[in-house]
C-alpha cells in the first residue's frame, strides 16, 4: 500500500477486516487457522483502523444516517435484503437455515436488522475492536444475540470453515479496495458453499468502462491507486468466481460524495482544518460524467 492510497482513502475506509479472530460466529465455527501467525508484512501499517474514534470520525462528513457508514445507508441495506432473499429463494434455502457472512460490517447494524426482520443466522466480521464490542451490546439490546454474531478478524484470512455461508455481503467494504483483495475473493469462493454468492457496492471507486488513459490522469490528478471497477471483476474471475452483475452506481456515488463534499466544506469552515483534495477532484470527474462505483454479484461455481 503506498502513500497514494493512504491520502485518498484516510478519510473514507469504512472498516478493513483483519486481525486475530475472538470468538465463535453463529453462520461458521471460528477455527483460528491463523491464531499465533506474525502479522503479514503487507497487512502492516493499517493498525489506524484499529483506533477507537475512527468510525466517530467518518460521521462527521457522512451524508446518510449515522447508523448505516455505506453509501445509499438504509436503502441500499434493504435492497440488498431483498436480493438475499431472491438468492436463497432460488436455492430453496429456508430463513432459520440461511447463513450469511457480513464483510466489514463496521458496528453491525445490518446483520441485526436482518436478523429482526428475516430471521437469518449473520457473523459480522471487522478489524476494529471497539465498533465489534459496539456489534455485540446492540445485538444484545435487540435480544438477537444468537442470531447476529461479531468476530473481530481478517478480510485477507476469513477464519472459518470452507462452505460455512450462504451468502458473503460487503456495503463499501474498503478492505476489497487494497492490494491484498485477490486474497479475501479466495478466501470467499472457500467459504462459500456450492452455488453461494458473494455482493457488494463500492462507491468511491472508478466504475466499469473508464479507458487507460483517463484512469491514468484521474489517479494522478487525485492522488488514487489504480484500482477501479474492472480491475474487481478480473480478480474476482481469477479466485474463481463467476461475475453475474457489475454495474455502475454512479447517481448513488455522486449524490453520496456531493454530500460527503458540502458536509466537510462546512465543517471546515466552522472549525478549520483540509477539505480533502481528493474528494474535490473526483467530484469534479463526477460531474464531468465519468463512472464511479459499482455494485457486483458474484457465484461460486
Amino acid at each position: 500500500m503506498g502513500a497514494a492510497w493512504s491520502a485518498a482513502q484516510a478519510w473514507a475506509a469504512q472498516s478493513l477486516g483483519l486481525g486475530s479472530a475472538a470468538g465463535p460466529g453463529a453462520a461458521g465455527q471460528v477455527v483460528g487457522r491463523h491464531g499465533g501467525e506474525e502479522e503479514d508484512e503487507e497487512e502492516r501499517g493499517l493498525a489506524q483502523y484499529k483506533d477507537p474514534d475512527f468510525h466517530a470520525r467518518l460521521r462527521k462528513d457522512w451524508p446518510e444516517d449515522g447508523e448505516q457508514l455505506h453509501s445509499g445507508g438504509w436503502a441500499m441495506t434493504k435492497k440488498l435484503m431483498e436480493d438475499v432473499e431472491r438468492w436463497l429463494e432460488e436455492k430453496a434455502i429456508a430463513a432459520p437455515d440461511a447463513r450469511l457472512l457480513d464483510l466489514c460490517c463496521g458496528e453491525g447494524s445490518t446483520p441485526i436488522y436482518y436478523a429482526k426482520e428475516r430471521g437469518w443466522d449473520s457473523v459480522g466480521i471487522d478489524i476494529s475492536e471497539t465498533a465489534i464490542a459496539a456489534a455485540r451490546a446492540a445485538a444484545s439490546k435487540a435480544n438477537v444475540q444468537d442470531k447476529a454474531t461479531f468476530v473481530v478478524g481478517s478480510a485477507f484470512k476469513l477464519p472459518f470453515q470452507a462452505e460455512a455461508f450462504d451468502v458473503i455481503y460487503g456495503q463499501d467494504p474498503d478492505a476489497l479496495s487494497l492490494p491484498q483483495r485477490p486474497a479475501c475473493f479466495r478466501d470467499c469462493l472457500r467459504t462459500l458453499r456450492s452455488g453461494g454468492i458473494l455482493a457488494f457496492h463500492h462507491h468511491w471507486i472508478p466504475g466499469p468502462g473508464w479507458d487507460e488513459s483517463t484512469l491514468k490522469q484521474y489517479c494522478a490528478e487525485s492522488g488514487s491507486d489504480e484500482v477501479h471497477a474492472d480491475q474487481y471483476v478480473q480478480d474476482l474471475e481469477a479466485a474463481g468466481f463467476r461475475v453475474e452483475v457489475a454495474e455502475s452506481i454512479s447517481a448513488l456515488a455522486s449524490s453520496h460524495l456531493h454530500g460527503q463534499l458540502e458536509r466537510m466544506k462546512a465543517r471546515v469552515a466552522n472549525e478549520g482544518g483540509v477539505v480533502q483534495p481528493w474528494l474535490v477532484k473526483t467530484c469534479e470527474y463526477i460531474d464531468k460524467g465519468h463512472a464511479f462505483g459499482v455494485r457486483i454479484v458474484a457465484r461460486k461455481p
